[in-house]
């Protein structure tokens, strides 16, 4: 008797444990997301072999060219999603491209690729959304060896709650600490980091002010206004950027974001 109180005992803790393994599993289903991509980053400048009419166009560096699309490889569930998610999505350089009914685990995988370019190489990065529900996944390239042989991604948690209308988020993406002024509010920003700064009341447009943030000798990357509607945010992402010698390898782009999304636009600067 005692025997098959201990099988019992035994039988009841395993049972035990695969229901805390089912709701664990459960708790790591896929959830339904709204879900944007943006590459950012600058196309190379063109170069040139020979002079006048004997010169030729040099086809630049494979790694120096920008990903245009995006492929996801695993971590999505088409099966319950309330649509169809493409397999191969396109993303313009510097615009924000939705997604929005993607049905996925918190873990993705991710597949960078230059379709026009048929010899160009792709490169496949993970992505963690946690339990973001309208995350923006801000790919870039890599900021030690400005080219993208192994870009960075960054992961931005956008959802009006956490970031409403009339905002900055400063994102850093270059490797250098960046010092940020918009609308009087001046923050240091490390490399990897982001912030959020409030607009000034009215309809005065955002002054922002960028510069390197050494003590001595320190670069400015940007100093301008920026209009922008009562309904919008602004992501304002710092990036590395090879062709932008004479600012810290280091340049800046706008993209203007309604709080209910819709068709987002990048201006550079």
């Amino acid at each position: 008797m005692k025997s098959l109180s201990i099988v019992a005992v035994l039988v009841g803790t395993s049972f035990s444990f695969a229901q805390d393994s089912s709701t664990k599993e459960n708790k790591e289903a896929a959830i339904e997301r709204d879900v944007r991509f943006v590459i950012t980053g600058s196309r190379p400048l063109p170069t040139f072999n020979g002079k006048g009419e004997k010169s030729s166009e040099v086809d630049p560096a494979m790694d120096l060219i920008p990903p245009t699309s995006i492929e996801i490889l695993s971590g999505k569930d088409d099966k319950k999603a309330s649509r169809k998610i493409p397999s191969l999505i396109a993303a313009p350089l510097n615009i924000i491209a939705p997604l929005p009914g993607l049905k996925s685990l918190s873990k993705i995988r991710l597949k960078l690729s230059r379709p026009i370019f048929e010899s160009a190489p792709t490169q496949e990065i993970d992505c963690d959304l946690s339990d973001k529900i309208r995350p923006l996944i801000v790919i870039s390239a890599s900021p030690e060896k400005q080219a993208w042989k192994s870009p960075q991604l960054s992961v931005l948690e956008v959802d009006d709650k956490v970031f409403p209308a009339r905002h900055v988020m400063f994102v850093n993406l270059s490797s250098i600490p960046l010092k940020v002024e918009i609308d009087g509010t001046v923050k240091a920003i490390e490399s990897g980091a982001n912030s959020l700064f409030r607009l000034a009341p009215g309809d005065e447009p955002a002054r922002y002010r960028v510069d390197t943030a050494q003590t001595t000798g320190s670069i400015t990357l940007a100093n301008s206004a920026y209009r922008t509607d009562q309904k919008s945010r602004l992501i304002l992402l710092a990036f590395p950027d090879p062709t932008a010698q004479g600012k810290a390898n280091t340049s800046l782009r706008i993209l203007t974001d309604s709080v209910s999304p819709t068709i987002s636009t990048a201006t550079e600067k």
